[in-house]
């Protein structure tokens, strides 16, 4: 599953940086939906959230990271750092 989880991180790092963000986000739920149980699935998840607050959803994207706490509660420091940071910009509520 390494090889098609990572073609789908890719290919959502490769949309989000031309600015196509719902195709980011697509390729983000089909890694999350595809491998949840994964290491990797919190940094898909923290990508998720990222390209839906570019998409100026940020309701969407708090909710997608209290998914993550929910679903990853021990997250790496990185993608813990990524989230905290994530949830300032989109102004999640504390909880």
């Amino acid at each position: 599953y390494d090889a098609k989880y990572s073609t789908k991180i890719r290919g959502g790092e490769s949309f989000f940086r031309q600015s196509d963000y719902p195709d980011a986000a697509t390729a983000y739920i089909g890694a999350v939906r595809g491998w949840p149980k994964t290491a990797w699935a919190p940094d898909a998840v923290v990508k998720l959230a990222r390209s839906l607050q570019a998409m100026n959803r940020p309701r969407d994207a708090c909710s997608t990271l209290d998914e993550l706490s929910r679903r990853y509660p021990t997250p790496s420091a990185n993608v813990a750092g990524q989230a905290k940071d994530l949830r300032a910009k989109a102004q999640c509520p504390a909880g």
